[in-house]
């Protein structure tokens, strides 16, 4: 009995000793995952940035301030854009009111690791103080050190403001920023033309464009940092835009900033313009301003042949419409019963070109990309006429229901009418009767 009470807790020993090692193994594990998972977390932010510029070629840009998809505003233009994935954060306060910080607690990026995941960041038309303060250090870092780009253009809360608003250099992106400011006077004639500076005629934002056509206008005057460069000054035409810059960069740690002191976001005519001033969104280049300016910022090729690409970018933007206007006219066709679809699929078709077409783009095959987007204008033509003969065949239907409708109702009651006021006449009236009691 003794013996094999002794033969028992020795392997109830051997059991307890045999689940202390494997305990002992799976904690082992456990702590290896652990610091597996710590190294990650570790190194994991370096990987963030500009990495997948170079793999899929798309520029992930997020625009704070007036980021509005409407005329007069860039958006537009990037939006069709096939090098550029466009993130609004609408935040302009002054004209959309509570609906700005709104916009801001959901789409402003919650954590550094996801602003890092862009790009670009471009600023234009909030006041820097309805930013987050978190998301101010954020932006420096993340042109800093994750290399991401900054582009601010003009406004009156843009710089130092004019004194009209809080000045960005009480932020640490005032540091970023190419150009130093300080809060000065609004003047009311503030219109001017660019200017280039000779030796960076070559340059590829400068090169081929002629920007003595259009005519620009600024709230702010800020003046250039030291090591800063400077591609374009204002027209000296007023005392406060002599020596001013418009067009000025540097590269700021790992990353780029870009001063663009146009207000771009701007009403067709600015006060003081002279007759037969261009508007800048009539002017035909810009189109190629503003994607360059946001390809060069985030540190990506400009491409050399300017005339073809800028052809290119036209059909982008015709396409875009007329693409718009073919589902307007299915919705409408649709709603009078139309059969859409054989258009439907040969719509489905389009896309699909136009999917190989923004490949061909953003590797910069820029002849056939030409070459496949004259076929999608032209199909896309072929289909809105194919839709409007839809439309008109199902309306010619609709038509022919009615008058036939409206036919057989006028002719029952024609005959209704006249059997009541015409062929009474064929009757005898009857005479008045008296009951005999």
């Amino acid at each position: 009995m003794r013996q094999d009470a002794d033969q028992g807790r020795g392997v109830r020993k051997e059991a307890v000793a045999t689940g202390e090692v494997a305990g002992g193994r799976c904690q082992s594990r456990l702590l290896c995952l652990l610091l597996y998972l710590s190294v990650l977390l570790i190194i994991g932010p370096i990987s963030f940035g500009q990495t997948d510029i170079s793999h899929s070629g798309v520029i992930r840009l997020i625009h704070i301030g007036k980021a509005w998809i409407r005329p007069y505003y860039p958006a537009p233009v990037w939006v069709s854009d096939p090098r550029i994935s466009y993130y609004p954060v609408p935040s302009h306060a002054w004209s959309i009111g509570e609906e700005a910080f709104r916009n801001l607690r959901l789409y402003l990026p919650r954590t550094e690791e996801k602003l890092a995941e862009f790009d670009i960041i471009v600023e234009d038309g909030m006041d820097a103080k309805d930013l987050p303060t978190n998301f101010h250090h954020w932006m420096a870092r993340a042109v800093q050190e994750y290399g991401l780009g900054l582009l601010m253009a003009d406004d009156s809360s843009s710089f130092a403001t004019s004194g009209r608003h809080t000045s960005w250099y009480m932020y640490p992106i005032g540091e970023v920023l190419p150009v130093e400011d300080v809060p000065e006077i609004f003047y009311p004639e503030h219109s001017f033309h660019i200017v280039v500076e000779e030796r960076y005629r070559e340059h590829p934002l400068m090169r081929n464009i002629p920007w003595g056509e259009v005519r620009v206008w600024a709230h702010n005057r800020p003046t250039e940092k030291q090591g800063a460069t400077v591609l374009a000054r204002m027209s000296p035409e007023l005392p406060c835009n002599r020596n001013k810059p418009v067009l000025v960069y540097w590269d700021y740690g790992e990353g780029r900033a870009m001063a663009y002191v146009h207000k771009w976001s701007a009403a067709p005519c600015a006060p003081g313009d002279i007759a037969g001033s261009v508007d800048f969104y009539k002017w035909k280049w810009h189109f190629d301003v503003l994607c360059h300016l946001v390809y060069f910022t985030s540190k990506s090729s400009i491409p050399e042949d300017l005339a073809l690409v800028h052809s290119i970018r036209v059909l982008f933007d015709s396409y875009h419409y007329r693409r718009a206007y073919l589902i307007s006219s299915m919705d409408f066709a649709d709603k009078f019963g139309a059969n859409l679809a054989p258009i439907e699929k040969k719509l489905g078709e389009v896309v699909q070109l136009k999917r190989q077409t923004d490949l061909e783009y953003i590797s910069m095959d820029l002849d056939n990309c030409h070459s496949h987007l004259c076929t999608l204008v032209d199909r896309l033509d072929e289909l809105t006429a194919e839709v409007l003969r839809a439309k008109d065949r199902a309306v010619l239907w609709i038509f022919i229901a009615e008058w036939l409708t409206v036919a057989g109702t006028s002719m029952i009651t024609g005959f209704v009418l006249w059997t009541l006021m015409v062929r009474r006449r064929l009757y005898r009236e009857a005479g008045i009767t008296r009951w005999q009691g």
